[in-house]
Formats: C-alpha cells, sequence, structure tokens
C-alpha cells in the first residue's frame, strides 16, 4: 500500500503513519513538500491513494486537486482529504468539485480511515475504463428521460 502525503502537518502525519503501520503490511507513506512537485511525486511514487490535509486552507486543498485530476499523464490516483471536524459544508462541496474522492476527519478512528484507504484503493484498481462506461451510461439514461419527460 502506497500512500502520497501532502499539507497535513508533522502531528497529522505522525498519527497518519502510526495508523497506516498498524493497519496494513508493507505500508508506505511518501510525503510530497512542494506543490510544484506533487504530481511529479504522484507520477514518481504510483501511490493507492493520496492523502490531503487543509493545514494551508481549502484554496491550496482546491488547487492541488484540481491539478492531479486535470494533468495530462497523471496517474488516476484516488484523493482523501484529512480536515479538521469544524470544516464547513462549503468547503467539502468544493473539494470534491475539484476532484476530492472523500473526507475524513483529522481525529479519524483507525477503522475509519482504514475503510476509507481500501475504498480509494479499490477506485484506483477500478480504473478509469469504469469511471467512463458509467458516465457514458449515466448520459444515455439522462437522455432517456429526457425523451420520456417530453
Amino acid at each position: 500500500m502506497k500512500i502520497l502525503v501532502r499539507d497535513l502537518g508533522s502531528a497529522g502525519v505522525d498519527r497518519l503513519q502510526r495508523s497506516v503501520d498498524a493497519a496494513f503490511q508493507d505500508a508506505h507513506l511518501f510525503l510530497s513538500e512542494r506543490d510544484d512537485n506533487i504530481l511529479e511525486d504522484a507520477r514518481a511514487t504510483d501511490p493507492d491513494v493520496i492523502v490531503l490535509g487543509v493545514a494551508r486552507g481549502w484554496d491550496a486543498c482546491h488547487s492541488i486537486c484540481r491539478r492531479l485530476k486535470a494533468a495530462d499523464g497523471a496517474p488516476d490516483v484516488p484523493v482523501l482529504v484529512l480536515a479538521s471536524p469544524e470544516c464547513n459544508t462549503e468547503g467539502r462541496l468544493a473539494a470534491l468539485d475539484a476532484g476530492a474522492d472523500g473526507f475524513l476527519s483529522t481525529q479519524f478512528d483507525i477503522p475509519e480511515l482504514v475503510a476509507q484507504i481500501r475504498t480509494m484503493a479499490k477506485l484506483k484498481g477500478a480504473g478509469r475504463s469504469q469511471a467512463v462506461h458509467t458516465d457514458a451510461v449515466l448520459v444515455d439514461r439522462i437522455r432517456v428521460l429526457e425523451i420520456e419527460l417530453a
């Protein structure tokens, strides 16, 4: 299990490392230190999940998500955002719009973290082709419904 981490702060990284080590055999955390390197780090490490914190605010988190999801040749890696429990709904919705695949409180329970990481790894394993197929099915269904409503 490979996890790329950005913007958690040292205490958050330490807690995540301890939790991942306890839950997964052969788990590896990779730290991405600079925003302009996160795409390069993602390509180099081919992580199963990217965990983003909001230590520098929602705008930085949204920017990173957009870049990860829009970059040509970037790995199709799910992004899990760790945010403080008091983070508002607007920030979370904007992160989803920017490409985040899930959320978890920074005060996570280990079983919840493990479940989220496993889910994110399954998303990566399903691959982009499944997402494209699902999108095509939804578009076709919407067209049928529009015709029925007309």
